[in-house]
């Protein structure tokens, strides 16, 4: 063995730990482009895409020639008949008819004619009603009044309420306006509302017209149309100078005694046909009102008793 030369070199020791990683350089400059790869396969379809707008009608073309004429339809039913038209000028005769009738004229004249007869039911008559042919074939006159529902003079099948039902029916009731005015012409009801309505319309404005009693007390229209007198005793009533159409007023008063009587003049209708019976109790009065209908005509109505 050699002599040493101070040390020795030792073995080798293990290798240490590798350090940390250091910074990335910067990226080198880029290589050229490479050739273009071959194609790839085709894709699968997409989807429909949606429907776009309707575009706009093209240009109508040009008309087909006309086809053949189809084969004629079924004859449709026949319409109504029209009216009939005017009737022509009468032709001339000729020479067969004057001899035709010639012969028939020979046939009247030697011939005896002789009436004859022929009947017809009432329900032949086309434009007849029920009603109308139960009076045709009534046997007589008093089968007739039944079907008409009268009575003659021998007769009272109908009740004062069933007559004054018709009547009132029958006869219209006067209106307030003509009732006001005075213009009623005609035969009409006039009902105690009616009257008073008349009354106040129609009556000057004015004072009661006092009468001086008597035996006999006169309304006189020419002085008024509202009267009032106070009887002392049982008295007859009269009227002068009434219009046709007049409505007035009479007030009678009772005395302190009280228990007169009156005797009204004559013409006067009142209601149901009942002359009212006048109040006697002393210092009271009653007041009437009258409708002249016609000359000598009145309608008598109670418009206030014992007040």
């Amino acid at each position: 063995m050699s002599a040493s030369r101070g040390f020795d070199r030792g073995r080798l020791g293990p290798t240490g730990n590798t350090g940390p990683t250091g910074p990335a350089g910067t990226t080198g400059i880029s290589g050229s482009t490479g050739s273009t790869g071959p194609q790839g396969n085709t894709g699968p379809t997409g989807p429909t895409g949606i429907t776009g707008p309707k575009g706009n009608t093209g240009q109508t073309g040009p008309t087909a020639p006309t086809g053949s004429t189809g084969p004629q339809g079924n004859t449709g039913p026949t319409g109504p008949t029209g009216p009939t038209g005017p009737t022509g000028p009468a032709g001339d005769m000729t020479s067969s008819d004057i001899d035709t009738l010639a012969k028939l004229n020979a046939i009247v004249t030697d011939a005896t004619i002789v009436d004859q007869s022929h009947t017809h039911a009432a329900t032949a008559i086309s434009d007849s009603t029920a009603a109308g042919r139960t009076l045709l074939t009534a046997a007589d006159a008093a089968a007739q009044r039944t079907a008409l529902n009268v009575e003659d003079g021998a007769t009272a099948d109908q009740t004062d309420a069933e007559i004054e039902t018709a009547y009132n029916t029958q006869v219209a009731i006067v209106s307030q306006a003509e009732a006001e005015a005075g213009t009623s012409t005609v035969a009409e009801r006039w009902t105690p509302e009616r009257v008073k309505q008349a009354v106040v319309a129609l009556t000057p404005i004015s004072g009661l017209n006092v009468e001086t009693d008597g035996a006999t007390v006169t309304f006189d229209m020419d002085d008024d149309l509202k009267h009032e007198v106070e009887i002392e005793g049982n008295r007859t009533l009269a009227v002068a100078n009434v219009p046709n159409g007049a409505v007035f007023m009479v007030r009678l008063i009772q005395d302190e005694i009280g228990g007169r009587t009156v005797t009204w003049w004559s013409g006067i209708t009142w209601p149901n046909g009942v002359e009212p019976t006048l109040t006697t109790t002393a210092d009271k009065a009653d007041t009437f009102v009258f409708l002249c209908r016609s000359a000598g005509v009145y309608d008598g109505y109670v418009v206030a008793q014992n007040i």
